[in-house]
């Protein structure tokens, strides 16, 4: 494989790194619309990536698997601190939606 996609390759996932890493920083602050503004970023970054990855040297393959366990691991904490909040919203909206059907349900 040409070093020039290797290079592309190797650079796409450090980038997407970068945006996970910025990905849990916005979720630690609570900045849910960065959040998701850098999660489309990340989404579009790595669907532009070939699939299934060619042949990479061993010091690409090495570089490529370490940004995906950051990646992995970026994803986790940002799971973790995301999780409660989406427990709560779904808990609010059941709550907002049970008079509503209460009164559909009794014709008003």
């Amino acid at each position: 494989m040409a070093n020039t996609a290797v290079t592309e390759i190797r650079e796409a996932f450090r980038s997407a790194l970068a945006l996970s890493e910025q990905m849990l920083a916005a979720a630690q602050e609570n900045d849910w619309t960065q959040l998701v503004a850098l999660e489309k970023s990340r989404d579009a970054l790595l669907t532009a990536i070939p699939s299934p990855l060619p042949k990479l040297n061993a010091a690409a393959q090495q570089a490529v698997a370490e940004a995906m366990q950051g990646i992995l691991s970026c994803n986790q904490s940002i799971h973790a601190r995301v999780k409660p909040w989406h427990d709560e919203v779904g808990l609010l909206l059941q709550a907002l939606s049970t008079p509503a059907r209460a009164r559909e349900a009794s014709g008003e």
